[in-house]
């Protein structure tokens, strides 16, 4: 039986969200069936972990003849299915993959921004004619993911809630230990962690400007921030600026996520917009207590009574973080809930590859 070639599109392949659900898809995907390929513009950091699963891994400039290297790889590959994860060039790639003839053109939406201005919404809706036009196939990790990406499709979108190995996330006590070892934390240290690119969107000054308050009158916060991007030299001036090194680690990337989740007490995702946070849902899966904007979707809750939605108010999350660290922060250790199962979701996906 001849198998079905599927190319899945995004910018680049690092430690990301979206780069994790990627990941599950294609590690998940019947290999027996699809012949799968990713297609990036730049080398990503984790590109090996694509190949490590048999997933060839294609490369082109993103420059002036952009289109004629798509182009060139359509033709060489004659795919069946484009799979186009949110990025700036969405539109361009599908409506090539359109000129070419690819019956399945799917645009996968990973972003939402559900407390847009008016202004920013009625500009969100003229770009997404084309995407709603070039695809066929609408993919989106929540509903308000959905609304924000296809305005006027978002009814015929395929929910994908996306999928986590809740086992790699498991709580680890002697993890917890080794890791508040390497940092000289003591028993009564409240580790705060936020985990995510670092980028405004993901509001880590406003959980520097919280951290601030914590420390007024206590000393024994500390927060760990996990991650790299464009606002870090920015977020570590501020900590200077507020004499906190002593209280903030920043750590850049680390593949270890779960030995980090098991060593802190309490998990912060104050972002100002979300797809989703899956994140949110990794430390969930560790038992850490959760602490989310009102802007992440209410989707990303796992249904174990662990997390908390808390409007960006700083002293409103002052006062949540210091109930929960009054209390005794430990990990749940039994999660039973079935959401967010890998198996289930990629037999969505299978199901709707092989639909016509």
């Amino acid at each position: 039986m001849k198998k079905i070639k599927v190319l899945h599109y995004y910018t680049q392949y690092n430690l990301g969200g979206t780069e994790k659900v990627i990941y599950s898809i294609l590690n998940g995907l019947n290999k027996n069936i699809f012949d799968c390929y990713f297609l990036s513009t730049k080398k990503g950091t984790n590109d090996y972990e694509l190949e490590k699963i048999g997933i060839k891994v294609l490369k082109i400039d993103n420059n002036m003849r952009f289109s004629d290297s798509i182009s060139n790889i359509f033709c060489k590959y004659n795919f069946d299915i484009i799979h186009v994860h949110n990025c700036h060039e969405m539109n361009l790639v599908l409506k090539i993959a359109k000129k070419h003839g690819i019956k399945k053109r799917i645009a996968h939406s990973h972003v939402s921004r559900i407390n847009a201005n008016k202004i920013v919404l009625i500009l969100k809706k003229i770009k997404s004619i084309p995407t709603e036009y070039y695809a066929n196939r609408y993919y989106a990790c929540s509903k308000n993911a959905a609304e924000w990406l296809f305005p006027t499709k978002n009814s015929k979108a395929l929910i994908l809630l996306n999928a986590v190995d809740k086992n790699k996330f498991k709580y680890n006590e002697n993890e917890r230990k080794l890791i508040r070892n390497q940092l000289n934390l003591n028993e009564n240290d409240v580790l705060l962690i936020m985990i995510s690119r670092l980028s405004s969107e993901k509001n880590h000054k406003f959980i520097l400007e919280v951290l601030a308050k914590l420390l007024k009158n206590e000393e024994k916060y500390k927060l760990l921030i996990i991650g790299d991007g464009p606002t870090r030299k920015k977020l570590e001036y501020n900590v200077k600026e507020k004499n906190m090194e002593k209280n903030v680690y920043f750590l850049g990337r680390q593949e270890n996520i779960n030995q980090y989740l098991s060593a802190a007490d309490i998990f912060l995702m104050p972002s100002k917009r979300e797809g989703l946070g899956i994140a949110a849902v990794e430390a969930q899966f560790n038992g850490i207590k959760t602490i989310c904007s009102n802007n992440v979707p209410h989707d990303v809750d796992i249904d174990e009574n662990i997390i908390e939605y808390v409007k960006l108010n700083q002293d409103e999350w002052v006062d949540v973080i210091r109930k929960i660290s009054n209390r005794k922060c430990s990990h749940l250790t039994k999660i039973s809930t079935n959401k967010f199962n890998i198996e289930n979701i990629v037999s969505k996906i299978e199901e709707d590859y092989q639909n016509d």
